[in-house]
């Protein structure tokens, strides 16, 4: 039998090409915190359904040192999706991309980059696929990581539970977040330590206080259940809007060797 397709999986922390529609703003600024104020934000990118079914397999398999099938691939996402969409009480074929995440997992990409100067700024390391010596020559490549954050911008408890759907749309923007290999470790310390506490970061909200400006450097706690996730139609609302962002993580440029030595 054929292998399962791998694809997408070198460098996920996972997405797929099938959730990569709907035209968003073609240019949008990343979050950035100002120091010393607080942010109430969640993370608002989840593993779209197949990519979770990918990562299942293949963790099951490497364990026993097998690789999954496309056979068994396909039909366990068949199951999976005909589950969620007998949840929803519609087809399989009905179902919409926001319909076919992984609400229980957030994502993260992985990503590395150089710093290119003379205006050309952060460069997205292509040496796997385009191998050249001037890769060497732009000096040390640097890790990232990105997510996608739904961040309150006006946001008062008591206040936000008497909005309208409208009201509380409006109250709520999406934000890329790159961060550097601390700051997604001490995300992955609060994923953890929610985790003990049998709580998930991903229907959590978060308190992000801006330690420095500069270097982007934040003190994160559990802010409590997602404000969002708690009313049906705001969620729906979210879920689309943030599909809309999911192609758009990478905040470096994309350039080929060729335009490098131009």
């Amino acid at each position: 039998m054929d292998e399962m397709d791998l694809e997408g999986l070198d460098s996920v922390v996972g997405l797929s090409d099938e959730d990569r529609k709907h035209a968003g703003r073609d240019r949008w600024d990343p979050f950035k915190g100002e120091k010393d104020k607080s942010y109430r934000v969640s993370i608002a990118s989840f593993y779209p359904i197949d990519i979770g079914v990918k990562l299942a397999l293949k963790g099951k398999h490497d364990a026993k040192g097998t690789k999954p099938t496309k056979e068994e691939f396909q039909a366990t996402l068949a199951k999976v999706l005909a589950k969620r969409a007998e949840e929803l009480g519609k087809p399989v074929d009905k179902l919409e991309p926001y319909e076919k995440l992984d609400l229980k997992n957030v994502l993260f990409h992985k990503w590395k980059a150089y710093y290119v100067p003379d205006g050309v700024g952060y460069v997205k390391d292509r040496s796997d696929v385009e191998p050249d010596e001037i890769w060497q020559r732009l000096g040390d490549v640097k890790k990232y990581f990105t997510c996608l954050l739904l961040i309150y911008t006006d946001f008062n408890k008591d206040r936000f539970k008497n909005y309208s759907l409208q009201e509380k749309e409006a109250s709520i923007d999406f934000r890329l977040y790159r961060m550097g290999p601390g700051m997604y470790e001490e995300l992955i310390s609060k994923a953890q330590g929610l985790r003990e506490n049998h709580l998930s970061i991903a229907n959590q909200d978060l308190s992000f206080k801006c330690k420095d400006a500069k270097y982007q450097s934040f003190a994160i706690e559990a802010a409590g259940p997602a404000i969002w996730q708690a009313d049906e139609q705001l969620k729906k609302s979210c879920l689309k809007r943030a599909a809309s962002y999911y192609d758009k993580l990478c905040p470096f440029r994309d350039i080929s060797v060729v335009e490098l030595k131009q």
